[in-house]
């Protein structure tokens, strides 16, 4: 276990770029709902000559739909992330996540068949990847691992398909110059 980095029996962070594209998916998000919603609010006291109780109950109603919408897209990312972690180590890859209910995954490394890595536009520009495992049987038969750099994917996939994880030195990595190169990036350092 000491020649994989990785493989420490500490749960890693996911990438701080995670939140970062959370937060701006989010928050566009939440500005568009809070701009259709505000505007129809105000068309619709615009036609309204007088208030009453029903457009005050109204206009409650809008502020906290807005309040939640603007939790739920810039608040709740950081939440999501901060109880989001994974692992590896001789079994396989844990995963943990989930605010409200928690979610932890085990993949024993004996049920992986293959695993790919996704990467969408935004991922792309935020350095990040999903990395896909295929397990065998039908039921939850792949699982994903998002919020993560691609390099680390890449390691990931690379370590945890094959039998190099007690001999690094048989995935070329080790090959590449200085045992620095065998560090893969910890995903949870602000760089």
């Amino acid at each position: 276990m000491d020649n994989f980095p990785l493989a420490d029996e500490q749960f890693h962070p996911l990438a701080p770029n995670h939140l970062k594209m959370d937060r701006l998916l989010g928050g566009i998000a939440a500005l568009i709902a809070c701009l259709v919603l505000l505007s129809t609010f105000g068309l619709w006291l615009a036609i309204q000559d007088h208030w009453d109780l029903i457009q005050a109950i109204a206009a409650f109603a809008v502020v906290l739909i807005a309040a939640v919408t603007v939790w739920a897209g810039w608040i709740y990312p950081a939440l999501a992330y901060r109880h989001a972690s994974w692992r590896v180590n001789d079994e396989g890859l844990e995963i943990r996540r989930g605010v409200w209910w928690r979610h932890w995954i085990i993949v024993p490394r004996s049920r992986i068949q293959h695993s790919d890595i996704e990467q969408g536009p935004l991922q792309r520009r935020y350095d990040l990847a999903t990395l896909v495992i295929h397990t065998a049987g039908t039921q939850n038969a792949s699982v994903k691992l998002d919020g993560i750099t691609n390099q680390s994917a890449s390691w990931l996939r690379d370590n945890l398909v094959s039998d190099r994880l007690a001999t690094p030195s048989n995935s070329g990595i080790a090959d590449a110059g200085t045992s620095a190169s065998v560090q893969p990036p910890i995903d949870g350092e602000l760089r």
